[in-house]
Protein backbone atom coordinates (compact mmCIF):
# COMPACT_ATOMS: atom_id res chain seq x y z
CA UNK A 1 0.00 0.00 0.00
CA UNK A 2 1.26 3.46 -0.88
CA UNK A 3 2.43 5.83 1.81
CA UNK A 4 0.77 9.23 2.22
CA UNK A 5 3.67 10.88 0.41
CA UNK A 6 3.46 8.41 -2.48
CA UNK A 7 -0.27 9.09 -2.83
CA UNK A 8 0.41 12.82 -2.92
CA UNK A 9 3.10 12.31 -5.56
CA UNK A 10 0.65 10.29 -7.66
CA UNK A 11 -1.97 13.01 -7.35
CA UNK A 12 0.34 15.78 -8.54
CA UNK A 13 1.78 13.63 -11.34
CA UNK A 14 -1.73 13.14 -12.74
CA UNK A 15 -3.32 16.47 -11.78
CA UNK A 16 -5.43 18.12 -14.47
CA UNK A 17 -5.25 21.73 -15.61
CA UNK A 18 -8.54 23.59 -15.40
CA UNK A 19 -9.21 23.14 -19.12
CA UNK A 20 -8.70 19.37 -18.86
CA UNK A 21 -11.60 18.94 -16.44
CA UNK A 22 -14.73 18.63 -18.59
CA UNK A 23 -17.59 21.11 -18.28
CA UNK A 24 -21.03 19.55 -18.22
CA UNK A 25 -23.55 21.24 -20.50
CA UNK A 26 -23.40 24.70 -21.98
CA UNK A 27 -22.54 27.90 -20.14
CA UNK A 28 -25.07 30.60 -20.99
CA UNK A 29 -23.41 33.90 -21.75
CA UNK A 30 -25.30 37.11 -21.04
CA UNK A 31 -27.42 38.43 -23.93
CA UNK A 32 -25.28 40.91 -25.85
CA UNK A 33 -28.14 42.13 -28.06
CA UNK A 34 -29.97 43.95 -25.27
CA UNK A 35 -26.75 45.57 -24.09
CA UNK A 36 -25.84 46.59 -27.61
CA UNK A 37 -29.17 48.44 -27.97
CA UNK A 38 -28.36 50.46 -24.86
CA UNK A 39 -24.86 51.29 -26.09
CA UNK A 40 -26.18 52.49 -29.45
CA UNK A 41 -28.65 54.80 -27.68
CA UNK A 42 -25.92 56.06 -25.32
CA UNK A 43 -23.73 57.04 -28.27
CA UNK A 44 -26.51 59.29 -29.57
CA UNK A 45 -27.94 60.72 -26.34
CA UNK A 46 -26.78 63.41 -23.92
CA UNK A 47 -28.94 62.16 -21.03
CA UNK A 48 -27.14 58.86 -20.56
CA UNK A 49 -28.60 58.11 -17.12
CA UNK A 50 -32.10 58.32 -18.58
CA UNK A 51 -31.22 55.70 -21.20
CA UNK A 52 -30.05 53.27 -18.51
CA UNK A 53 -33.08 53.89 -16.28
CA UNK A 54 -35.45 53.30 -19.20
CA UNK A 55 -33.63 50.07 -20.04
CA UNK A 56 -33.99 48.80 -16.46
CA UNK A 57 -37.73 49.54 -16.49
CA UNK A 58 -38.27 47.94 -19.89
CA UNK A 59 -36.04 44.88 -19.33
CA UNK A 60 -35.29 44.41 -15.60
CA UNK A 61 -33.00 41.43 -16.20
CA UNK A 62 -30.55 43.78 -17.96
CA UNK A 63 -29.34 44.60 -14.44
CA UNK A 64 -27.49 41.26 -14.40
CA UNK A 65 -25.47 42.43 -17.39
CA UNK A 66 -24.96 46.02 -16.27
CA UNK A 67 -23.51 44.99 -12.89
CA UNK A 68 -20.73 43.14 -14.71
CA UNK A 69 -19.32 46.41 -15.99
CA UNK A 70 -18.78 47.72 -12.47
CA UNK A 71 -17.25 44.45 -11.27
CA UNK A 72 -20.11 43.36 -9.02
CA UNK A 73 -20.94 39.66 -8.58
CA UNK A 74 -24.54 38.56 -8.10
CA UNK A 75 -24.14 37.86 -4.38
CA UNK A 76 -22.42 41.20 -3.75
CA UNK A 77 -25.21 42.94 -5.64
CA UNK A 78 -28.14 41.40 -3.80
CA UNK A 79 -26.53 41.90 -0.39
CA UNK A 80 -25.86 45.55 -1.18
CA UNK A 81 -29.40 46.06 -2.49
CA UNK A 82 -30.88 44.24 0.50
CA UNK A 83 -29.18 46.79 2.74
CA UNK A 84 -30.19 49.76 0.58
CA UNK A 85 -33.82 48.67 0.28
CA UNK A 86 -34.02 47.92 4.01
CA UNK A 87 -33.08 51.57 4.62
CA UNK A 88 -35.52 52.99 2.03
CA UNK A 89 -39.13 53.82 2.92
CA UNK A 90 -41.81 52.06 0.91
CA UNK A 91 -43.78 54.61 -1.19
CA UNK A 92 -47.16 53.12 -0.21
CA UNK A 93 -46.87 50.84 2.82
CA UNK A 94 -45.53 51.71 6.25
CA UNK A 95 -42.48 49.48 5.76
CA UNK A 96 -39.12 49.55 4.05
CA UNK A 97 -38.99 49.12 0.28
CA UNK A 98 -38.16 45.42 0.66
CA UNK A 99 -40.52 44.87 3.59
CA UNK A 100 -37.84 44.41 6.25
CA UNK A 101 -37.93 46.16 9.61
CA UNK A 102 -35.06 48.48 10.57
CA UNK A 103 -34.05 46.02 13.26
CA UNK A 104 -33.73 43.13 10.82
CA UNK A 105 -32.37 42.44 7.38
CA UNK A 106 -33.08 39.67 4.93
CA UNK A 107 -30.66 38.59 2.20
CA UNK A 108 -33.06 38.98 -0.73
CA UNK A 109 -32.04 37.35 -4.00
CA UNK A 110 -31.54 39.64 -7.01
CA UNK A 111 -34.80 38.45 -8.55
CA UNK A 112 -36.75 40.00 -5.68
CA UNK A 113 -35.61 43.49 -6.66
CA UNK A 114 -36.01 42.93 -10.38
CA UNK A 115 -39.58 41.72 -9.85
CA UNK A 116 -40.39 45.11 -8.32
CA UNK A 117 -39.52 46.69 -11.68
CA UNK A 118 -42.12 44.71 -13.61
CA UNK A 119 -44.93 46.62 -15.30
CA UNK A 120 -47.70 44.95 -13.29
CA UNK A 121 -46.44 46.66 -10.11
CA UNK A 122 -47.61 50.02 -8.84
CA UNK A 123 -45.84 52.86 -10.67
CA UNK A 124 -44.64 54.41 -7.40
CA UNK A 125 -42.99 51.14 -6.43
CA UNK A 126 -41.34 50.86 -9.84
CA UNK A 127 -40.04 54.44 -9.63
CA UNK A 128 -38.62 53.98 -6.13
CA UNK A 129 -37.02 50.68 -7.12
CA UNK A 130 -35.40 51.87 -10.33
CA UNK A 131 -34.14 54.99 -8.54
CA UNK A 132 -32.29 52.92 -5.93
CA UNK A 133 -30.97 50.33 -8.37
CA UNK A 134 -29.76 52.90 -10.91
CA UNK A 135 -28.14 55.05 -8.20
CA UNK A 136 -26.33 51.93 -6.98
CA UNK A 137 -24.91 51.36 -10.47
CA UNK A 138 -24.18 55.04 -11.17
CA UNK A 139 -22.20 55.43 -7.94
CA UNK A 140 -19.95 52.64 -9.12
CA UNK A 141 -19.17 54.46 -12.37
CA UNK A 142 -21.45 52.63 -14.80
CA UNK A 143 -22.26 55.66 -16.95
CA UNK A 144 -18.63 56.48 -17.77
CA UNK A 145 -17.79 52.86 -18.50
CA UNK A 146 -20.72 52.32 -20.86
CA UNK A 147 -20.09 55.69 -22.50
CA UNK A 148 -16.55 54.60 -23.39
CA UNK A 149 -17.83 51.30 -24.77
CA UNK A 150 -20.48 53.07 -26.82
CA UNK A 151 -17.73 54.84 -28.79
CA UNK A 152 -16.39 51.52 -30.13
CA UNK A 153 -17.79 49.90 -33.23
CA UNK A 154 -19.99 46.87 -32.64
CA UNK A 155 -17.37 44.26 -33.63
CA UNK A 156 -14.67 45.66 -31.33
CA UNK A 157 -17.22 46.19 -28.59
CA UNK A 158 -18.36 42.57 -28.68
CA UNK A 159 -14.81 41.23 -28.74
CA UNK A 160 -13.80 43.37 -25.76
CA UNK A 161 -16.82 42.29 -23.72
CA UNK A 162 -16.47 38.59 -24.57
CA UNK A 163 -12.77 38.57 -23.73
CA UNK A 164 -12.76 40.69 -20.56
CA UNK A 165 -16.20 41.03 -18.97
CA UNK A 166 -18.22 37.86 -19.57
CA UNK A 167 -15.49 35.34 -18.59
CA UNK A 168 -15.49 36.55 -14.99
CA UNK A 169 -19.23 35.97 -14.76
CA UNK A 170 -19.09 32.40 -15.99
CA UNK A 171 -16.14 31.24 -13.87
CA UNK A 172 -18.35 30.19 -10.97
CA UNK A 173 -20.74 28.38 -13.32
CA UNK A 174 -17.79 26.62 -14.92
CA UNK A 175 -16.37 25.48 -11.57
CA UNK A 176 -19.65 23.80 -10.64
CA UNK A 177 -20.13 22.32 -14.09
CA UNK A 178 -16.57 20.96 -14.15
CA UNK A 179 -17.34 18.97 -11.01
CA UNK A 180 -20.46 17.57 -12.65
CA UNK A 181 -18.52 16.91 -15.86
CA UNK A 182 -16.00 14.82 -13.95
CA UNK A 183 -18.79 12.88 -12.24
CA UNK A 184 -20.43 12.19 -15.61
CA UNK A 185 -17.35 10.69 -17.25
CA UNK A 186 -16.60 8.57 -14.18
CA UNK A 187 -20.18 7.27 -14.21
CA UNK A 188 -19.87 6.60 -17.95
CA UNK A 189 -16.76 4.46 -17.43
CA UNK A 190 -18.41 2.48 -14.62
CA UNK A 191 -21.54 1.82 -16.70
CA UNK A 192 -19.53 0.84 -19.77
CA UNK A 193 -17.77 -1.73 -17.59
CA UNK A 194 -21.19 -3.26 -16.95
CA UNK A 195 -21.75 -2.10 -13.37
CA UNK A 196 -24.93 -0.75 -11.79
CA UNK A 197 -24.85 2.79 -10.42
CA UNK A 198 -27.01 5.15 -8.40
CA UNK A 199 -28.16 7.62 -9.60
CA UNK A 200 -28.66 5.52 -12.76
CA UNK A 201 -28.48 8.53 -15.10
CA UNK A 202 -25.43 10.18 -13.55
CA UNK A 203 -23.53 9.73 -16.81
CA UNK A 204 -26.11 11.50 -18.98
CA UNK A 205 -27.67 14.01 -16.59
CA UNK A 206 -25.33 14.68 -13.64
CA UNK A 207 -26.86 18.05 -12.77
CA UNK A 208 -30.36 16.62 -12.74
CA UNK A 209 -29.51 13.80 -10.36
CA UNK A 210 -29.53 14.32 -6.61
CA UNK A 211 -26.69 12.87 -4.58
CA UNK A 212 -27.60 9.58 -2.90
CA UNK A 213 -28.15 9.92 0.83
CA UNK A 214 -27.34 6.97 3.10
CA UNK A 215 -27.86 6.21 6.77
CA UNK A 216 -24.46 6.56 8.50
CA UNK A 217 -24.82 3.25 10.39
CA UNK A 218 -26.83 0.92 8.17
CA UNK A 219 -25.81 2.44 4.81
CA UNK A 220 -29.36 2.07 3.58
CA UNK A 221 -30.63 4.63 1.07
CA UNK A 222 -32.85 7.20 2.78
CA UNK A 223 -34.83 10.22 1.66
CA UNK A 224 -34.45 12.45 4.71
CA UNK A 225 -31.54 14.82 5.22
CA UNK A 226 -30.37 14.89 8.84
CA UNK A 227 -27.30 14.38 11.03
CA UNK A 228 -27.72 10.61 10.85
CA UNK A 229 -27.24 10.58 7.09
CA UNK A 230 -24.52 11.42 4.59
CA UNK A 231 -24.63 12.02 0.83
CA UNK A 232 -22.48 10.44 -1.87
CA UNK A 233 -21.99 11.53 -5.46
CA UNK A 234 -22.04 8.02 -6.91
CA UNK A 235 -22.91 4.56 -5.60
CA UNK A 236 -21.79 1.34 -7.32
CA UNK A 237 -23.80 -1.83 -6.70
CA UNK A 238 -23.01 -5.51 -7.14
CA UNK A 239 -25.23 -7.97 -9.00
CA UNK A 240 -27.31 -8.43 -5.82
CA UNK A 241 -27.85 -4.66 -5.57
CA UNK A 242 -25.63 -4.40 -2.51
CA UNK A 243 -23.54 -1.24 -2.15
CA UNK A 244 -19.85 -1.95 -2.81
CA UNK A 245 -18.31 1.40 -3.76
CA UNK A 246 -19.14 4.91 -2.55
CA UNK A 247 -17.72 7.89 -4.43
CA UNK A 248 -17.29 11.39 -3.06
CA UNK A 249 -16.52 14.15 -5.55
CA UNK A 250 -13.97 16.87 -4.69
CA UNK A 251 -12.88 18.84 -7.75
CA UNK A 252 -11.13 22.20 -7.31
CA UNK A 253 -9.58 23.91 -10.32
CA UNK A 254 -9.21 27.14 -8.31
CA UNK A 255 -8.69 28.01 -4.63
CA UNK A 256 -10.89 25.57 -2.63
CA UNK A 257 -11.31 28.17 0.13
CA UNK A 258 -13.02 27.36 3.41
CA UNK A 259 -15.66 25.29 1.63
CA UNK A 260 -12.97 22.95 0.30
CA UNK A 261 -11.30 22.73 3.70
CA UNK A 262 -14.60 21.90 5.40
CA UNK A 263 -15.55 19.27 2.83
CA UNK A 264 -12.12 17.64 2.93
CA UNK A 265 -12.43 17.58 6.71
CA UNK A 266 -15.51 15.35 6.51
CA UNK A 267 -13.51 12.59 4.79
CA UNK A 268 -12.17 11.16 8.06
CA UNK A 269 -15.65 10.89 9.56
CA UNK A 270 -16.96 9.28 6.37
CA UNK A 271 -14.17 6.70 6.38
CA UNK A 272 -14.67 5.92 10.09
CA UNK A 273 -18.38 5.22 9.48
CA UNK A 274 -17.58 2.84 6.62
CA UNK A 275 -14.86 1.11 8.66
CA UNK A 276 -17.32 0.53 11.50
CA UNK A 277 -19.91 -0.86 9.08
CA UNK A 278 -17.36 -3.18 7.47
CA UNK A 279 -16.29 -4.80 10.79
CA UNK A 280 -19.12 -7.32 10.73
CA UNK A 281 -19.10 -7.90 6.97
CA UNK A 282 -17.48 -10.53 4.79
CA UNK A 283 -15.03 -9.36 2.14
CA UNK A 284 -17.64 -9.56 -0.62
CA UNK A 285 -19.95 -7.25 1.35
CA UNK A 286 -17.52 -4.59 2.48
CA UNK A 287 -17.86 -1.03 1.17
CA UNK A 288 -14.94 0.83 -0.42
CA UNK A 289 -14.64 4.63 -0.24
CA UNK A 290 -13.30 6.32 -3.36
CA UNK A 291 -12.61 10.00 -3.97
CA UNK A 292 -13.09 11.50 -7.41
CA UNK A 293 -10.66 14.35 -6.92
CA UNK A 294 -8.67 16.60 -9.21
CA UNK A 295 -7.58 20.15 -9.92
CA UNK A 296 -4.64 22.47 -9.37
CA UNK A 297 -6.64 24.53 -6.86
CA UNK A 298 -5.60 22.18 -4.07
CA UNK A 299 -2.08 23.63 -4.39
CA UNK A 300 -3.37 26.66 -2.48
CA UNK A 301 -3.74 24.61 0.71
CA UNK A 302 -2.51 21.02 0.35
CA UNK A 303 -2.26 20.36 4.07
CA UNK A 304 -5.93 21.01 4.87
CA UNK A 305 -7.46 19.68 1.66
CA UNK A 306 -6.00 17.14 -0.74
CA UNK A 307 -3.59 15.60 1.79
CA UNK A 308 -6.48 14.87 4.15
CA UNK A 309 -8.62 13.44 1.36
CA UNK A 310 -5.89 11.08 0.15
CA UNK A 311 -5.12 9.98 3.71
CA UNK A 312 -8.60 8.74 4.56
CA UNK A 313 -10.09 7.33 1.33
CA UNK A 314 -9.46 3.74 0.25
CA UNK A 315 -8.64 4.86 -3.27
CA UNK A 316 -8.86 7.93 -5.49
CA UNK A 317 -9.28 8.59 -9.18
CA UNK A 318 -8.55 11.65 -11.30
CA UNK A 319 -9.50 12.59 -14.85
CA UNK A 320 -6.26 11.07 -16.11
CA UNK A 321 -6.53 7.95 -13.91
CA UNK A 322 -10.14 6.91 -14.48
CA UNK A 323 -8.74 3.50 -15.40
CA UNK A 324 -8.17 2.99 -11.66
CA UNK A 325 -11.91 2.70 -11.01
CA UNK A 326 -12.02 -0.15 -13.51
CA UNK A 327 -9.08 -1.91 -11.87
CA UNK A 328 -10.74 -1.53 -8.47
CA UNK A 329 -14.06 -2.89 -9.73
CA UNK A 330 -12.19 -5.83 -11.23
CA UNK A 331 -10.56 -6.56 -7.86
CA UNK A 332 -13.98 -6.46 -6.21
CA UNK A 333 -15.35 -8.92 -8.76
CA UNK A 334 -17.81 -6.40 -10.22
CA UNK A 335 -16.37 -6.54 -13.74
CA UNK A 336 -13.84 -8.53 -15.74
CA UNK A 337 -10.92 -6.72 -17.40
CA UNK A 338 -8.69 -8.68 -19.74
CA UNK A 339 -6.10 -6.08 -20.63
CA UNK A 340 -5.07 -2.44 -20.32
CA UNK A 341 -3.24 -0.17 -22.73
CA UNK A 342 -1.71 3.10 -21.47
CA UNK A 343 -1.36 6.33 -23.41
CA UNK A 344 2.10 7.78 -24.08
CA UNK A 345 1.82 10.06 -21.03
CA UNK A 346 3.52 7.52 -18.78
CA UNK A 347 7.14 6.39 -18.83
CA UNK A 348 8.04 2.69 -18.58
CA UNK A 349 9.04 3.20 -14.96
CA UNK A 350 5.72 4.87 -14.14
CA UNK A 351 3.77 2.05 -15.77
CA UNK A 352 5.78 -0.46 -13.75
CA UNK A 353 4.79 1.42 -10.59
CA UNK A 354 1.12 1.43 -11.61
CA UNK A 355 1.32 -2.31 -12.30
CA UNK A 356 2.87 -2.99 -8.91
CA UNK A 357 0.24 -0.98 -7.01
CA UNK A 358 -2.99 -1.30 -8.96
CA UNK A 359 -3.04 -3.97 -11.69
CA UNK A 360 -4.18 -7.42 -10.50
CA UNK A 361 -2.62 -10.60 -11.83
CA UNK A 362 -4.31 -11.78 -15.00
CA UNK A 363 -4.70 -8.34 -16.56
CA UNK A 364 -2.32 -7.99 -19.45
CA UNK A 365 -0.53 -4.71 -20.19
CA UNK A 366 -0.48 -4.27 -23.95
CA UNK A 367 1.08 -1.77 -26.30
CA UNK A 368 -1.07 -2.44 -29.35
CA UNK A 369 -4.76 -3.23 -29.66
CA UNK A 370 -3.86 -6.24 -31.81
CA UNK A 371 -2.28 -7.87 -28.77
CA UNK A 372 -5.69 -8.66 -27.25
CA UNK A 373 -8.58 -10.68 -28.63
CA UNK A 374 -11.12 -8.50 -26.77
CA UNK A 375 -13.06 -6.19 -29.06
CA UNK A 376 -14.90 -4.44 -26.22
CA UNK A 377 -12.89 -1.50 -24.93
CA UNK A 378 -13.55 1.34 -22.52
CA UNK A 379 -11.57 4.58 -22.67
CA UNK A 380 -10.75 5.53 -19.10
CA UNK A 381 -8.54 8.55 -18.67
CA UNK A 382 -5.03 7.92 -19.97
CA UNK A 383 -5.63 4.24 -20.60
CA UNK A 384 -7.99 1.92 -22.44
CA UNK A 385 -9.52 -1.05 -20.65
CA UNK A 386 -10.38 -4.20 -22.61
CA UNK A 387 -13.22 -6.33 -21.23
Amino acid sequence: MKSEKEKQNEYWLNVSAQEEIPIWGNIELPDFDELNKILIKLSKSKDKKKIIIEALLKTPKIFNILRLFVGVADKRAYLDLSYIFRNTKHPINNTSLCGCEKTEMGAHQTGVFLNLLKTNNDELIRKSTVKKISEYLFEKGLVNILNILSQLNEVDRLEFIEKTIFPREVQQQQAKRRGHGAEAILAKVVKELGCKIIPPEKDTNPMGQRDTRLNKETFEIVAENNEGTRSYDLVVLDKNNKIRVLVIGLIHSSDPGQYGVDKAGTTKGTKNEITEFNKEKDDDEKIVLVALTDGVGFAENKKDTINIILKYVDDFVQIKTLYKIGLLLHKLGLCKIKAIRFDKFYSKEEIDEIKKEYIPNGIKIIKKQSETTSKVKVKAGLATLFI
